[in-house]
């Protein structure tokens, strides 16, 4: 007999895979589901940087993961490439759409690594260390 799993399933067992996948990249992040919500908490220390970003990342099941710096008072007050809430804007949603089959280990968490070094490079050179989206700085929902 052979089992076909609905695309909505296939879906939740990713989700589900997420923390496990999480825990297995990144050690030393705390990782928690609950009620469809994962959340995942901890330190983030990019190559480049001196100091560690504490993280605090949201995902609901079939959404849009989303993810904050909590330790650092520059970031909260800066308003380039963040969201009105203050979540990182790690691309460019009318180019790239998220999708409940992508790993947070492999993309969310290493592009905000990679947030991190340009927020650093911007604060020495006054200019975003990678490439950005056509967007107007604190205009984002």
């Amino acid at each position: 007999m052979v089992y076909k799993f609905s695309r909505k399933k296939a879906q939740y067992m990713n989700f589900l895979s997420q923390k496990q996948k999480i825990e297995d990249a990144f050690p030393n992040l705390s990782v928690n589901i609950r009620n469809n919500l994962l959340t995942c908490s901890g330190y983030l220390y990019p190559i480049s940087t001196r100091v560690g970003y504490k993280i605090f990342l949201s995902y609901s099941f079939l959404g849009i993961p989303k993810i904050w710096i909590r330790n650092n008072n520059e970031i909260k007050d800066c308003k380039i490439h963040k969201y009105k809430k203050g979540e990182l804007c790690l691309y460019y949603p009318k180019e790239y759409k998220w999708n409940p089959f992508l790993n947070i280990h492999e993309t969310i968490l290493p592009w905000t690594a990679e947030w991190i070094v340009c927020f650093e490079y911007w604060k020495i050179f006054g200019k975003w260390g990678a490439a950005e989206s056509p967007h107007k700085i604190g205009n984002k929902n």
